[in-house]
């Protein structure tokens, strides 16, 4: 009855599966069976179709359209070539590369003819051995540090505490000692109470010196459960430019371009 009389946006289709289901005279039992298989399709325009197809035909021959139906809903994806990064809360981050067959050989030719079996450290050997063209990225990235934190630090239990980088990388206390600094970018010391300075701006765009006070207190984008790393991220007022918010540490956060972009 829900689905057949309830509130949709399809009402042309509910009309439409409605009055075929009435012409077969399908049962109970066949309308269940249609569900079953709409269940199964994720999209809901596609769905609806699929109700409206399934409702008009025999009840004898539903297991067969909507087998073949489904089949042609969940074709495989064919993969794009491109470069994916996952960025995890916790634990390590992925880098994965989908390109042609050759490529992909190739690729694990030059990992495997560094003569090392570990390809995750060959690609390591690749990417940032200094005999090779690879090097480390000269990045303006932070070590997040507080002061309790720095206390902890100096007074030897670094290796307790973890440090979060804004590129998505993270350190012990231990390794922040002996990290060299002009690799990382900045290092910049926040109040475990009072946090980064506040700094004003007369104008929208967030200036230099307020996006480092910003990743001192921002690591990731700020939606729940978004992981992607400040770097990569852009500027947000809380309160809109628009609507008279400042462009001042209090109102500003960091937003991946998708949740920026679909924020209002």
């Amino acid at each position: 009855h829900q689905v057949y009389f309830g509130p949709t946006r399809y009402t042309g289709k509910q009309k439409k599966a409605r009055a075929a289901a009435l012409a077969q005279r399908h049962s109970l039992g066949t309308l269940t069976l249609i569900e079953t298989y709409v269940s199964k399709v994720k999209k809901t325009l596609d769905a609806w179709n699929l109700r409206a197809k399934l409702a008009a035909t025999p009840a004898h021959r539903i297991r067969a359209v909507a087998t073949a139906r489904l089949k042609e809903l969940t074709r495989k994806r064919t993969a794009k070539p491109g470069v994916r990064i996952t960025y995890r809360s916790e634990g390590p981050n992925t880098l994965s590369i989908t390109d042609d067959a050759t490529t992909i050989a190739n690729m694990r030719a030059v990992l495997e003819s560094t003569n090392n079996t570990d390809l995750l450290k060959a690609a390591n050997d690749v990417f940032f051995n200094q005999e090779t063209a690879g090097t480390k990225p000269a990045v303006r990235t932070q070590v997040i540090v507080t002061l309790n934190e720095l206390d902890q630090i100096i007074n030897g239990d670094g290796d307790e505490i973890e440090l979060n980088l804004t590129n998505g990388a993270r350190m012990t206390g231990a390794e922040f000692l002996t990290h060299k600094f002009a690799e990382i970018g900045y290092a910049t010391i926040v109040h475990p109470i009072e946090g980064p300075i506040n700094t004003w701006r007369l104008e929208r765009g967030a200036n230099f010196k307020q996006r480092l006070t910003l990743h001192a207190e921002f690591h990731t984008c700020s939606r729940p459960g978004c992981n992607k790393p400040a770097d990569y991220c852009q500027v947000h007022h809380l309160i809109p430019w628009q609507a008279g918010g400042y462009t001042n540490i209090k109102n500003l956060t960091f937003l991946c371009a998708y949740h920026n972009g679909i924020n209002d």
